[in-house]
């Protein structure tokens, strides 16, 4: 982590020399004297600060600043092809100036993208789909799946109310946690205010979770809450942990859960031992990433979250173009295999979303 930082400093240390041409750009087009001492050290200081509130990129103000920076490096662009038209073609670009040279333009469309983006955060919606099954189900299911709440960070007790309030009227079967509820931001009492509320939940068949990255809070040296706590906190809210285990539901309905892939576990024949494979097999599965092994042991419905769909743009696309998932959101089917990946009920580190859309997802189980 540390050597992530320093990478991240000397970043910011370079875009801050480019970040001064801006600033010395649109001062000299709002009259400033730019050859002056006082305000060449002005500049100098200006940037050096901005750039140094970006270190820390899971910060908001770093990434307010990046779209900042982004957004004038687009102007740059821009600008390179309005020279080119002026020299085919001259033309008064008075207007295309102001927009270019005075650093208004930039700070304007990264607060609407901001004010839009929280906005979008907080606007949850229901996602349904419905999954066909060949095998030989006595009856159709609903199951309502929640993943990435990320409590405390944008998520709070009335978010939870008004997700069980509007999932109760849906009448779930099964309520299926599949991880990151709670990170390292999440207080103690936060945590405990959350495993209430969605421990409440009513359905038929109960509430099962797997663990996500976040949940544990490994990713600080100072957890609010320690790992006993929190089991214990769920456990006692009547909420089944699944870790490598798998759990008769019905006759011919099992649910199964998978360790985190950050955290060493079992191949998925281990998680399913003893499981019939004619049963229609659900696997809660955090991370996206062992679509091959699943298929293999005859699951039929693997449901995953932690990619958040992006959350910020474009992230959704870097996942796809590298592979870091092999579903970044959605519902995908291949034979009688199917994947739903959710983006979340929130997101983690910014109290903004500006790719997709938070949501909880209710999926209808039917036989062919």
């Amino acid at each position: 982590m540390g050597r992530f930082f320093v990478f991240a400093a000397i970043i910011m240390l370079l875009l801050s020399v480019y970040v001064f041409f801006i600033l010395r750009r649109a001062a000299k087009f709002w009259g400033i004297n730019v050859k002056r001492k006082a305000t060449f050290v002005i500049l100098i200081a200006l940037s050096v600060l901005i750039c140094a509130s970006g270190i820390n990129p899971f910060r908001t103000s770093a990434l307010i600043i990046l779209h900042i920076i982004g957004i004038f490096a687009v102007l740059e662009f821009i600008n390179l092809f309005v020279f080119i038209a002026k020299k085919i073609r001259p033309f008064d670009g008075k207007a295309w100036n102001a927009v270019y040279k005075s650093g208004i333009t930039p700070i304007v469309i990264t607060a609407v993208i901001m004010i839009y983006g929280f906005i979008n955060m907080h606007n949850l919606i229901e996602t349904d789909y419905t999954v066909y099954s060949a095998k030989n189900i006595s009856q159709d299911y609903k199951v309502l799946m929640l993943a990435d709440s990320h409590y405390g960070t944008t998520t709070d007790a009335d978010d939870l109310r008004d997700i069980k309030s509007r999932a109760e009227k849906q009448d779930p079967d099964l309520v299926l946690l599949v991880g990151d509820i709670v990170d390292e931001s999440t207080t103690n009492d936060e945590m405990r205010e959350s495993f209430e509320i969605l421990g409440d939940i009513k359905s038929k068949y109960g509430t099962y979770y797997v663990f996500g990255n976040h949940d544990k809070a490994k990713y600080t040296d100072n957890p609010n809450f320690t790992r006993p706590e929190l089991r214990q906190v769920i456990e006692e809210n009547e909420i089944t942990i699944l870790e490598d285990e798998s759990v008769q539901i019905t006759e011919d309905l099992v649910v199964a859960g998978r360790k985190d892939f950050s955290d060493g576990r079992a191949p998925v024949d281990v998680t399913l031992n003893g499981v019939d494979r004619d049963d229609f097999i659900i696997m809660l599965d955090h991370q996206p990433r062992d679509y091959a092994d699943e298929k293999r042991n005859e699951t039929d419905l693997v449901l995953s979250g932690h990619t958040h769909a992006g959350q910020i743009w474009p992230a959704k696309y870097i996942i796809d173009l590298f592979n870091m998932a092999e579903l970044s959101y959605g519902i995908e089917s291949s034979g009688d295999f199917t994947a739903v990946v959710t983006s979340g009920v929130s997101g983690w580190g910014y109290p903004i979303r500006t790719q997709e859309h938070s949501e909880f997802v209710i999926i209808d189980i039917k036989k062919t």
